[in-house]
């Protein structure tokens, strides 16, 4: 049984989905920044990349937080 996130499961599926895969993203524009930065600057260009999207998915994982839910019909 996987361990549950309450803040993640309460958010909607599309911003759950940006907000995880920018935050891979980001891992790895990281990782690729701090080890090869230095030496080329395509993959300086790449980790920033990788962080600008993790705060985009951020922020739309917000906004779909702050959207006003949409009252269920029966």
């Amino acid at each position: 049984m996987a361990k549950r996130v309450p803040l993640i499961d309460e958010l909607p599926n599309p911003a759950r989905l940006a907000l995880i895969y920018g935050l891979a993203l980001a891992v790895i524009g990281v990782l690729v920044y701090a080890g090869l930065a230095f030496e080329n600057i395509g993959l300086l260009i790449a980790g920033v990349f990788g962080a600008s999207f993790w705060l985009f998915s951020f922020g739309f994982a917000i906004y779909a937080l702050m959207r006003p839910k949409k009252e269920k019909r029966q």
